[in-house]
């Protein structure tokens, strides 16, 4: 039997189902910064599209990686304790008498040269920092792509900011996402300044978006617009959300988008932060030397 909890059959990275819009500035700079840096990991806010990004720029980099690419999917993970368990399915690595996950994966990652997507590591950061900072020390072909709401601070990390998408692109995403859930009909011109309004009102965030357009099933975009004052219950029909991130995402009535307070990473429109990578925050101490956090108490 292998290592697994519900961690998608050998970490392949899914096939997109739905149009990639925009983000031409953020791939080309996280290709650049992979070919430089062996952590890179994607910050911004809830729903702002980190995972999708990560995804594309995966997929595009997988000619750099001859052992390949493995995605990791953290987002319904709780337990710190078995982040090295999910990495050792991904890899489909077989349960091994007297061996903890996280000696097999690092017994199985020297020497390969290897992409890991660790995609939606904030609930978990300190694990997902550990982790990295120890896989990254003893297999030295090894590169990491995280997802992350704020940096993992593990010495040699370069933080990409993922913003809520441009006015544009915002309204394009839209209006495709409208045109999938109507059967075609999707927005007119005549709608052009109510589309305008509804983007510049949830603020460019894809999650937020798409909910927009799946709403469009059951109520008309002008309705629509005239309601989100109530954003969130809008946007999910007044029930509760399937995912944990759409409740942070969907920017409040009374403002622009807002984070976790522990989101230190997040980037918003008109925000300081740079376009360009940054190495992230003062480093942590070494996982080795450091004392494990209470909820993580790792074996090696």
């Amino acid at each position: 039997m292998g290592f697994g909890f519900g961690q998608r059959r050998g970490g392949q990275l899914p096939t997109e189902l739905t149009g990639f819009v925009g983000r031409a500035d953020e791939l080309a700079l996280i290709r650049v910064t992979l070919a430089s840096a062996r952590l890179v990991t994607l910050v911004g806010p809830g729903g702002v599209g980190k995972s999708r990004t990560a995804l594309r720029a995966a997929r595009e980099a997988q000619g750099r990686f001859p052992d390949g690419v493995r995605l990791v999917e953290l987002s319904g993970l709780h337990d710190a304790e078995l982040v090295p368990a999910v990495l050792a399915g991904a890899l489909e690595l077989p349960e091994q008498s007297g061996m903890s996950p996280l000696d097999a994966v690092v017994e199985h990652l020297r020497g390969r040269r290897l992409l890991i997507v660790l995609d939606t590591c904030e609930h978990l950061v300190d694990a997902c920092a550990m982790l990295c900072d120890i896989l990254l020390r003893e297999a030295p072909d090894l590169s990491v792509l995280a997802t992350s709401r704020q940096p993992l601070d593990v010495p040699g990390e370069h933080c990409v900011p993922i913003a809520p998408l441009p006015p544009a692109d915002a309204v394009e995403l839209f209006v495709q996402r409208a045109a999938a859930v109507t059967g075609g009909r999707g927005v007119s011109d005549t709608d052009r300044e109510r589309t305008l309004a509804l983007v510049d009102r949830l603020d460019g965030i894809p999650l937020a978006l798409e909910l927009a357009a799946v709403r469009l099933r059951a109520v008309p975009l002008a309705e629509l617009v005239a309601r989100l004052d109530r954003r969130f219950e809008v946007l999910t029909g007044g029930g509760a959300p399937r995912s944990p991130g759409i409740r942070p995402c969907v920017p409040p009535s009374t403002g622009r988008t807002t984070c976790a307070p522990r989101a230190s990473g997040c980037c918003g429109r008109g925000s300081a932060c740079s376009r360009a990578p940054s190495t992230c925050g003062p480093p942590r101490a070494s996982a080795r030397a450091a004392t494990c956090p209470p909820s993580v108490s790792w074996r090696r």
